[in-house]
């Protein structure tokens, strides 16, 4: 995403990510010894458990965009069915979803929301 957010921000495009409730949790999908097995998070139980984890989760990938935090009952994830990662293009003037992604892991394809930018901004 910081790519995205390096090539577009001149040209009046502001990327977020948007941390939503974990994917892989300990006692639900965790990676164990898989790739990132040094990533072990519960499932929060409260909102300052999401940020705690949201806020672990940006000082170890450091992107250079905004990271907000869905609330604890998940209406950003349910409304933008999101999870377990998706991409977003909202049009800040009507509040539309102008681009919408694949479901990841599979279907996540920052290529394709390059592609979606370049021929319209």
């Amino acid at each position: 995403m910081d790519a995205l957010s390096d090539k577009y921000k001149d040209r009046g495009v502001e990327v977020i990510i948007v941390y939503i409730k974990e994917a892989h949790a300990q006692g639900d999908w965790g990676m164990g010894d898989g790739i990132n097995a040094d990533w072990q998070v519960s499932h929060s139980l409260t909102l300052a458990d999401r940020m705690k984890v949201a806020s672990d989760w940006k000082e170890r990938q450091q992107p250079t965009c905004e990271v907000y935090v869905d609330s604890l009952a998940d209406q950003g994830c349910i409304q933008y069915q999101a999870h377990p990662e998706r991409l977003f293009v909202v049009d800040t003037k009507s509040g539309n979803v102008v681009f919408q992604g694949g479901e990841g892991p599979f279907f996540y394809e920052p290529k394709k929301l390059d592609e979606f930018l370049e021929g319209r901004v």
